[in-house]
């Protein structure tokens, strides 16, 4: 017999068994009671690239899966943002700045606890020595 439980707390199984001749004596039926203590399952996260980066302008993505828990969302602190995400998924992060940028992918399980990882996006900044004609507008005399 297999039981999955939905719910936390005490389960309690009442298990009866009786014999063909049950009717004719009280000894023949058996039965056994149990409280099961149903526990959380443990929360898992595994990320395919924590720290990913980029120039400025390119697309990264956060791939993740994650097990034992019922919801997860991420918060992208330089932002000021937060959205709900799937359990098994990811998101597109376009690098817009020069500094880096911080994310926390928190999962929430069961019991309610907060499972968090974190996650950053660095941008590469170009080399200003590999692509001269590109930057020589930089030496023109503006007035």
């Amino acid at each position: 017999m297999r039981v999955t439980p939905h719910n936390l707390g005490n389960l309690k199984i009442s298990i009866t068994a009786r014999s063909r001749h049950a009717f004719f004596a009280e000894e023949a039926t058996i039965r056994i009671e149990r409280q099961i203590p149903v526990e959380a399952p443990p929360v898992n996260i595994e990320v395919e690239q924590k720290d990913q980066t980029g120039y400025v302008g390119d697309e990264v993505q956060f791939s993740w899966r994650i097990s034992g828990a019922v919801s997860a969302h991420v918060i992208a602190i330089d932002r000021d943002q937060q959205f709900d995400v799937p359990l098994i998924g990811g998101i597109h992060v376009e690098i817009d700045g020069i500094e880096s940028e911080k994310f926390c992918l928190i999962a929430i399980g069961a019991d309610d606890i907060q499972h968090t990882t974190k996650l950053s996006v660095t941008p590469k900044l170009l080399d200003v020595g590999l692509y001269p004609e590109e930057l020589s507008y930089l030496t023109i005399n503006w007035e």
